[in-house]
């Protein structure tokens, strides 16, 4: 069951407590360690048509913490919503964890909208990293990349498959620290 975890690391979000990365925890989780912290977020969509990121924004948020004794790390995302909607935001929250028999990251990402874990894989790739559902498929299939600049922001953009087989850009999230 996971939903001591969740709610103790919600807790400590509410309080801006990071928590810290345990000393015995693998060097690895300095991969996804720019994820610790408050975020805020402009999300741009790719228009395929014009071969251009949209010019209209949503703003949002994303915060993450060091969880399970300082060998995982805990992230919530806040959907954006557009303005004069009345939707509410989707709220999700990640758990990810090394996987060191593979070599690469196991995430479990929760959402309200369909209550609904899905499992999504990661792994470094040319210095980026890169993540991929796994289950449920996903239709379109789909990948994100985050990019960690030198000014401490980062970047999530995501492709989806088209007919042809190919990655195509789908959407971008510029993130930088609050």
């Amino acid at each position: 069951m996971l939903t001591l975890p969740v709610l103790a690391a919600a807790a400590a979000l509410a309080t801006c407590n990071f928590g810290h990365r345990a000393a015995n925890a693998p060097k690895e989780l300095e991969q996804y360690a720019f994820l610790v912290g408050n975020h805020h977020i402009v999300a741009r969509g790719w228009d395929a048509k014009a071969g251009n990121w949209q010019k209209s924004f949503l703003e949002t948020r994303w915060d993450g913490r060091w969880a399970l004794g300082g060998h995982a790390i805990y992230d919530e995302w806040t959907g954006p919503v557009p303005p004069g909607s009345n939707e509410k935001p989707v709220l999700g929250a990640n758990f990810r964890m090394w996987d060191a028999a593979h070599q690469r990251w196991s995430n479990m990402w929760m959402e309200d909208r369909h209550m609904q874990t899905t499992d999504i894989l990661s792994k470094m790739e040319d210095g980026k990293m890169v993540m991929w559902q796994v289950y449920p498929k996903s239709d379109p299939e789909w990948k994100a990349v985050f990019d960690v600049h030198k000014d401490g922001s980062w970047t999530r953009t995501q492709y989806v498959k088209n007919a042809d087989g190919a990655f195509a850009l789908s959407a971008r999230r510029h993130l930088a620290s609050l």
